[in-house]
Parts: C-alpha cells; sequence; structure tokens
C-alpha cells in the first residue's frame, strides 16, 4: 500500500509539471490552452523480443486522466492512466492469457500543426513510467478456463511512446482529442525472459 501511495504521489507531481512548464512556456491572455481531461480508449498489447513470435496481441483497454495544452506548436503534456497490458498465446489446443495491470504516468511532447480547418493535426513522442498492480494469467481448455496470479513479474516499467492525431474544437473551453499511439516497454518485465511489453492503443481524450 506504501509504494502504491508513494507512486500516486509521483503521479500527481509529475501532472503538476506538466501543468507547470506549459504555462510558463506559453504564458498568454488564453489561459484556457492548457487543459485537465479524461481519457479513454481500446489497446492492443503483445509481447516483444526473444521468442516474441509465440505470442499474439489481445484487445484491452486504458482509462485515466491527462494534462494538456492544446496551443499550436510544440507543447510538454502529461496524465496518468490505467493501462491493461499483456499478450494472449495457443498451445496445444490451450487458450493462454497473460493480463498486466499497469499505473501508467506518460510525459510526452506534442506538435499541434496550424489549419483553417475545425480538425489540427498533431505528432507526438514521449516516454512513460509504469507500475505494476497486478499479474494474472488464465489457461482455457474445452470451454474451462482457470485463472491465477502470475510471480516473478517486475513492479516497474518503463519505454518510449508515439503517437498522431487530430484535436478538435467543441467549445471555447472544450476539446476533442483522437489518436492512435504505440508504446514500446524498454524493461523486460521479467527476469525468467527476455520480453518487454508493447502496445497500440487508440485513445479519445476530452478537456474541460
Amino acid at each position: 500500500m506504501k509504494k502504491i501511495l508513494q507512486f500516486f504521489a509521483l503521479a500527481l507531481i509529475i501532472s503538476f509539471i506538466s501543468y507547470s512548464q506549459s504555462y510558463k512556456t506559453y504564458k498568454s491572455d488564453r489561459k484556457s490552452d492548457i487543459h485537465f481531461g479524461l481519457t479513454a480508449g481500446v489497446a492492443f498489447p503483445t509481447f516483444t523480443g526473444e521468442h516474441s513470435d509465440q505470442f499474439s496481441s489481445k484487445t484491452d483497454f486504458v482509462v485515466g486522466c491527462v494534462v494538456e495544452n492544446y496551443r499550436d506548436g510544440l507543447t510538454f503534456n502529461g496524465g496518468a492512466l490505467y493501462y491493461r497490458k499483456g499478450a494472449s498465446a495457443t498451445e496445444n489446443h490451450l487458450e493462454l492469457t497473460f493480463d498486466f495491470d499497469y499505473l501508467e504516468i506518460p510525459v510526452y511532447f506534442r506538435y499541434i500543426f496550424t489549419t483553417n480547418g475545425s480538425a489540427r493535426p498533431f505528432v507526438q513522442f514521449g516516454g512513460y513510467l509504469s507500475y505494476l498492480l497486478s499479474s494474472k494469467g488464465s489457461i482455457k481448455y474445452n470451454g474451462q478456463t482457470s485463472t491465477g496470479d502470475i510471480s516473478n513479474i517486475s513492479s516497474f516499467d518503463s519505454g518510449i511512446l508515439a503517437g498522431a492525431g487530430a484535436i478538435f474544437a467543441l467549445s471555447p473551453n472544450n476539446n476533442l482529442a483522437v489518436q492512435l499511439r504505440y508504446e514500446l516497454g524498454l524493461i523486460q518485465f521479467s527476469s525468467d525472459n527476455a520480453l518487454t511489453n508493447s502496445s497500440f492503443a487508440i485513445l479519445t481524450s476530452v478537456s474541460f
């Protein structure tokens, strides 16, 4: 519990830093450039690395909150996400599923292109730090499913992220952002193998 509280504190600190940096860099009369918002989407995580061809992606979810700057040009952004990663595999008629639940803190630079239309495209690049909340595995055979905890999974994960999308103005103070994001883990999640997490995700964010 203490580690989880410490990680939540870290999430708040990073979000505050994201907000402060954006405000100092882009301070103006338009205070609505910086927004807090909610985000959710569908994720397609899998494993990468040695023998990763034995695994395939699965369909899962990601939800959370974001602190983002919607001014045109280069901005710095962050957030806190509940991200379910893992992978699936099939072996000898057994269906295997690995579910790793993370509290994830992404931080990234985003470049928003100026346009004359209602949609403003953007690209982004950054990194993330994650804390493992739970790790479970399930085996399905002949319609019967057995689920249990997986041990020897690292408590922390980190990696790089990149993405692209578009921002749509809903009102002077509200925006809708849609993006395709890819994350690649740089840390082996277990000492028992040379695998890392990776994931594609389609995310939608609504700012306030």
